[in-house]
């Protein structure tokens, strides 16, 4: 089954499609359901069994890019503010791994922050772009570890886009 590893992998790879929503007109998350025991691919979405459904991480990446989509990408800067770490190499920085898109619904005038933190440090960062910076902002999203099979969706607020810190493996 698909774990926390391809939950980021996911969200990494949307935050991508999401900056290019001009180019990329549809996505779809294939194969979606199997039946415990009955698989003939790996990994799919969610489990089940005559009595349960087994969610797995990357339905939850797909539900909060569901959840919080828009019509207009924000053009968005992410300054790290984490310092130089064993993972500041020139094949493999922080920055490579962390994926950020910013999009607005000009129905209701929100926007929404995704950022996928892939790496195994704590990343701490600041915003510029989002509007206002001052104001409180409510987050959901999940952490685990590498191999981690199930996560549970988490909720806050962040209350200074000037430093935001996301823990290691976190959407």
């Amino acid at each position: 089954k698909g774990g926390i590893d391809c939950a980021l992998a996911e969200a990494a790879y949307l935050c991508s499609i999401e900056r290019n929503a001009d180019v990329v007109t549809m996505t779809s998350y294939a194969p979606l359901l199997s039946k415990n025991g009955h698989s003939n691919w790996s990994p799919d979405m969610m489990y089940v069994d005559n009595h349960h459904v087994d969610k797995t991480p990357s339905y939850w990446t797909q539900w909060l890019f569901g959840n919080y989509s828009g019509d207009t990408y924000l053009s968005t800067a992410v300054e790290l503010l984490t310092p130089n770490s064993s993972l500041q190499t020139p094949n493999s920085s922080l920055q490579n791994r962390l994926a950020a898109s910013v999009v607005r619904d000009s129905k209701t005038g929100k926007q929404y922050l995704k950022i996928a933190n892939v790496s195994p440090v704590e990343v701490s960062f600041s915003l510029s772009g989002i509007t206002p910076s001052s104001a409180t902002m409510k987050w959901q999203g999940f952490k685990g570890k590498p191999g981690q099979q199930r996560v549970k969706l988490e909720t806050g607020e962040i209350t200074d886009a000037s430093a935001i810190t996301m823990p290691p493996y976190s959407f």
